[in-house]
């Protein structure tokens, strides 16, 4: 309904991510960092799909420098 609406990008690809699809998932959020701006509540939703991809993914290495934990 909304294609550009941000917030319903993100989630729907961390539940395509959680269901598999993550290359779907990755398409969902292609050309958002093209942005220009942000408000900080549209980039936490990005940065927590893009979590979602690493733990899903397993890639604990990332998952914890992205958390700031060693």
């Amino acid at each position: 309904m909304a294609p550009d609406y941000l917030f319903a990008r993100c989630g729907l690809a961390r539940c395509l991510a959680g269901d598999g699809q993550v290359e779907e998932a990755h398409k969902l959020l292609d050309g958002i960092l093209d942005r220009e701006e942000f408000h900080r509540s549209e980039y936490r939703s990005y940065l927590t799909a893009q979590h979602a991809f690493g733990v899903i993914c397993g890639e604990h290495d990332a998952v914890r420098t992205f958390c700031g934990h060693r």
